[in-house]
């Protein structure tokens, strides 16, 4: 091969390669939007209710704490966000960041909090809300003394606002 066949081989193989990055950036796009599309969503019933539109509250525990060992005990910075909205969450807003559908555990009365410190399935007890475990994470910006809940009710979720409680870790 003299020099000419190099250059011209070397350019159709990068511009093979170009096609197929664009090809599979063309096939990304689509099944991101496919999922966008068939993502379950939250509807609400004739009379403008649903049955998810509660903030979990203290009744909802579904741990005994007897048995498990505290790991840390502190103030923390807890507020709430609506699962199911893709204007707080991304296109796949009942989906958390492990897979979880966290809107189907918040209908079935289970606390979901959302950290960027614990690990997922991390118990977790926050004054007058209950019990619970992490589930979700949040925006990077937040430390790991912030816990969001998860609610479904958008109203319920800004009239708890933010409050600084005392948090517990224990360990399973």
């Amino acid at each position: 091969m003299n020099n000419n066949n190099i250059k011209a081989w070397q350019t159709r193989h990068r511009q093979q390669k170009q096609k197929g990055a664009i090809r599979l950036f063309i096939i990304a796009w689509i099944a991101a939007g496919a999922i966008a599309i068939i993502s379950p969503t939250i509807t609400t019933a004739a009379d403008g209710h649903n049955n998810m539109n509660r903030l979990p509250r203290a009744e909802n525990k579904p741990y005994t704490i007897q048995d498990k060992k505290l790991v840390a005990e502190f103030i923390g910075e807890v507020s709430a966000y609506t699962a199911g909205r893709v204007e707080e969450n991304d296109n796949a807003p009942c989906i958390g960041a492990w897979n979880n559908d966290v809107c189907a555990m918040v209908k079935e009365g289970k606390l979901v909090f959302a950290n960027n410190y614990y690990k997922n399935g991390t118990i977790v007890c926050i004054d007058t809300v209950g019990c619970g475990e992490v589930r979700d994470r949040m925006n990077s910006r937040y430390s790991k003394e912030h816990f969001d809940i998860a609610g479904l009710d958008l109203q319920k979720n800004l009239e708890f606002g933010r409050k600084n409680l005392t948090i517990r870790i224990y360990k399973k």
